[in-house]
């Protein structure tokens, strides 16, 4: 089985998982990671379904994932590792805020996405995409927004968990004087997604991990679009770095532009 049909199948089980129990949020059980950020048990079991999966299909592998202890990359990692986000927007799912929440796979090499996916269960969407092979959501082609103008564009920003929000705010100021709309959805994948089906033009978060955007990244890229670190850089999945820039291409350089100018 090649990497993305394995994603796509894992990605199905996970969230019919996930929507069953978003379905009796009353039977969830959740800690505090620090204030404010939430872990579920829901998260639990999803990263351990896909891990049994991956156990299975592609054994030895090596596995960077935000939960049990899994998070730290080791050598191994460094050459190919799947990274697994098992629950982006908990605080979304936990609450019922609203729907917006997703679950992340994706295959790296040396730091680089070579496959992912994301599902987006409250909105029954699928998200894949292949290096070189473009990006689908429910299996339609994906293409990033044209538009050219910052004050007509629509700009994902998010405000990260409290010990990390000190980072965002200078920089989300910025952009927030210069966009036409600005939008935090509590989601960084689906921020990410929306960039790649041209529903906004850019998604700008300073406290991203790996398992945040290692299947966005690829979606929005493989769709037309670009992304960076905050200050222009590419990306690298494991160079330590957590601001991410992800645009439709040509406001990428403005965006940047005020980035640099708010601090970030």
């Amino acid at each position: 089985m090649d990497e993305l049909t394995f994603i796509r199948r894992a990605l199905l089980d996970a969230a019919m998982l996930v929507q069953t129990t978003y379905a009796d949020r009353r039977a969830l059980r959740y800690d505090e990671k620090e204030a404010a950020d939430l872990l579920t048990s829901a998260d639990l079991e999803v990263q351990q379904l896909l891990i049994d999966r991956l156990a299975t299909h592609f054994p030895g592998e090596a596995i960077v994932a935000e939960e049990q202890g899994l998070h730290a990359v080791g050598p191994d990692a460094k050459m190919r590792c799947w990274i697994i986000d098992p629950i982006d927007g908990t605080y979304n799912f936990a609450r019922d805020a609203f729907p917006i929440f997703g679950i992340s796979l994706a295959c790296a090499e040396s730091g680089i996405p070579l496959a992912g996916g994301i599902s987006l269960p409250g909105l029954d969407q699928l998200y894949l995409a292949q290096r070189g092979a473009g990006a689908t959501c429910n299996d339609q082609a994906l293409s990033v927004s044209g538009q050219r103008a910052l004050g007509k564009a629509l700009v994902g920003i998010d405000f990260s968990k409290p010990s990390k929000r000190a980072l965002c705010m200078e920089a989300n100021d910025a952009l927030a004087r210069s966009a036409g709309q600005v939008r935090a959805p509590g989601c960084a994948v689906a921020g990410l997604c929306a960039v790649a089906a041209g529903r906004a033009e850019a998604h700008f978060d300073a406290g991203l991990e790996p398992w945040d955007i290692a299947a966005a990244a690829l979606i929005v890229e493989e769709a037309g679009g670009r992304v960076s670190r905050a200050n222009g850089r590419a990306l690298n999945l494991l160079d330590g770095a957590q601001g991410l820039l992800a645009s439709n291409g040509p406001l990428h350089d403005e965006l940047l532009a005020l980035l640099a100018n708010g601090a970030a």
